[in-house]
């Protein structure tokens, strides 16, 4: 389905908009705004992608503990999987009781560690895009729902470890 601004969104909820390389980032994923809800949910699987040149191997991952949705093993399911070699994550959670739900705010937390050692460290900063694809947002009759997606960036500051003399001019004092 075609989205409209009158559709609830997809997005990512950063509280910065730069980290160091080697430190890990919790991103919220949201589903609907206050403005614009998100209403009559059962279900959404979406996949996030990620440049993994800046990502370590096997550390994205996506915490639905605290998703407005509903409770995790009571109410609703989640799964996931990490498919590093392509550089992204797939995931879903849908409902186990067949009721739909309205509401917004987070349906959970990406979680990523920055690599340390990104391409040899020959770099001052590099922008590590994420953004979601294959987003499927369904009702409890399995009507799909349209929804608007909001992809974001994030800036990961490196070292440079060596600075090379690209002049070929002597130099003395």
């Amino acid at each position: 389905p075609t989205a409209s601004p009158l559709d609830p969104s997809l997005y990512f909820t950063l509280s910065l908009d730069t980290t160091a390389s080697g430190t890990s980032v919790q991103i919220p994923l949201g589903l609907g705004t206050q403005a614009v809800p998100a209403t009559d949910i059962y279900g959404i699987a979406f996949t996030v992608n990620h440049e993994k040149s800046l990502v370590d191997s096997g550390s994205v991952k996506i915490d639905f503990s605290n998703c407005w949705l509903g409770k995790l093993d009571s109410n609703i399911i989640a799964i996931q999987k990490d498919i590093y070699s392509n550089g992204k994550i797939e995931a879903a959670i849908v409902g186990i009781d067949h009721i739909n739900k309205s509401g917004f705010g987070t349906i959970g937390v990406l979680s990523i560690d920055m690599k340390d050692d990104i391409s040899g460290r020959d770099y001052i900063y590099k922008l590590l895009n994420l953004n979601f694809s294959d987003v499927h947002l369904i009702r409890n009759d399995e009507i799909e729902l349209p929804l608007t997606i909001i992809n974001d960036s994030i800036v990961v500051v490196g070292d440079i470890t060596a600075i090379e003399n690209t002049s070929e001019e002597d130099h003395s004092i």
